[in-house]
């Protein structure tokens, strides 16, 4: 891989990985998960509107992959980063590539052979292990957990019908999702959650705004502007597989910087859901690769 981009594919998991520390710290302490989540889709609807065009025969499947990818999946996940630590969040996250998986197999007729589906069941049973063993900890509610993985699950949905969209460039997608998803994100934070506004009034304003400037600009528009700049440069397995190492990163966030605890099952559990989905990505052929190829995971 050359250095530039070796380079650049770093500082995208790294700004990725930290992203769900930020994450979890913000709707953990002081600002509700939903209401974060519109303020970001807002702002990135805002930068990217400039890039919008109407597209004739696509509109309708570009608003319901917008509100699978820009709305559903991220009330689902802000609020679960609510009642799941950062650690746990990011190895629940990695099912987003096996549930693609299968998915692709129900709607899009791909075939998997054994090891893809050996790699579904290893990651799988490895989420499992990790939520099993945080919950008694009382720092991961099985909540949090169901909501990450829905999360995913709408995530993948989207990605399935982003398979169908053609001639649309990926930051006009992102645009497009970010209107669609700030709609949703409105109505679901004013009919779900109370007091929104205080946020912006009170002591908690100054590290609100820099939680949500690292979320628009690192997560949104950096993390995503260079995996699609890697995408067109690299073999895609390449980059998909290189992303795990952002869950690294968020693991070690969660530990050293928010002090989260690390069990002997987290740990087992973690090494068989990254060996799970490393598995995936390695027998997925380029060619043939899953629909997380086609959009950024939306953990950023």
């Amino acid at each position: 891989m050359p250095a530039r981009e070796l380079i650049m594919l770093v500082l995208m998991c790294l700004v990725w990985g930290l992203h769900l520390v930020v994450i979890r710290a913000t709707t953990n302490q002081f600002v509700d998960p939903i209401f974060y989540a519109a303020c970001r889709m807002t702002l990135v609807a805002i930068i990217l509107s400039p890039l919008l065009r109407i597209h004739h025969g696509q509109m309708k499947r570009i608003a319901v992959a917008g509100l699978c990818l820009g709305g559903l999946n991220y009330a689902l996940m802000f609020t679960g980063f609510a009642h799941a630590s950062a650690s746990v969040g990011a190895m629940v996250m990695e099912l987003y590539v096996p549930i693609t998986v299968v998915l692709a197999v129900v709607f899009l007729k791909e075939r998997i052979g054994l090891p893809r589906i050996a790699g579904i069941v290893i990651a799988i049973a490895g989420v499992g292990l990790i939520a099993l063993s945080q919950e008694r900890d009382g720092d991961t509610s099985m909540l949090g957990v169901a909501l990450l993985v829905a999360a995913m699950a709408s995530e993948a949905t989207g990605a399935i019908i982003v398979k169908k969209i053609e001639g649309v460039k990926p930051l006009e997608l992102l645009g497009w999702f970010a209107i669609f998803g700030s709609a949703f994100l409105w109505t679901a934070t004013l009919t779900l959650e109370r007091d929104q506004i205080a946020v912006l009034t009170g002591e908690n304003i100054w590290p609100f705004l820099a939680a949500l400037s690292f979320t628009v600009f690192g997560a949104s528009i950096f993390g995503h502007t260079t995996y699609y700049w890697l995408i067109q440069r690299l073999p895609v397995n390449q980059v998909s597989s290189s992303t795990l190492l952002a869950t690294v990163i968020a693991v070690a966030g969660g530990v050293f910087i928010l002090g989260e605890p690390v069990t002997w099952q987290f740990i087992v559990g973690g090494l068989m859901t990254l060996g799970g989905v490393g598995v995936i990505l390695i027998r997925t052929k380029d060619k043939q690769g899953p629909p997380s190829a086609t959009i950024a995971p939306i953990e950023n």
